[in-house]
């Protein structure tokens, strides 16, 4: 979780996981985190593409709402990327 607020207090970060995978695409990333309870094939697609660009994807231990909490957004978020 340390990540999570480091990376809001430092960098652009992109919320959403069609935000994510486009940037992705785009080789605009250089790390994807992850909530627990992200839809498998979300987390498949990523996974692909992250292997190709060669972006690390860290999993957390909490689930969407806790990490949307964290980023204090009004909105459940599964995948973050900056």
């Amino acid at each position: 979780m340390d990540e999570v607020k480091e990376a809001l207090k430092q960098k652009e970060v992109v919320f959403g996981s069609n935000s994510v995978l486009r940037k992705l695409k785009q080789g605009k990333l250089k790390k994807i985190i992850v909530a627990k309870n992200c839809k498998k094939e979300i987390l498949e697609s990523l996974e692909h593409f992250s292997s190709l660009a060669k972006i690390e994807i860290v999993k957390l231990d909490v689930n969407n709402e806790q990490l949307a909490v964290v980023c204090k957004k009004p909105f459940n978020i599964s995948v973050i990327g900056y």
